[in-house]
């Protein structure tokens, strides 16, 4: 996933991000790391917030 790299392009810190995504900062952390199982609804509010299709993800 390359939400890490889309998060700090748009300027965001990770908190802030998972806020606003409604993701606990840890759940989001293992998310940029390849790491654990987002579920879809955890995607696409991520996706929603950095304004990209879920396939950019």
């Amino acid at each position: 996933m390359r939400i890490r790299r889309l998060r700090e392009v748009g300027g965001q810190m990770q908190d802030e991000l998972a806020e606003k995504a409604k993701v606990s900062t840890k759940h989001l952390g293992e998310m940029e790391r390849g790491r654990g199982k987002p579920s879809l609804r955890s995607i696409q509010n991520i996706s929603v917030v950095l304004r990209e299709r879920i396939s950019v993800l």
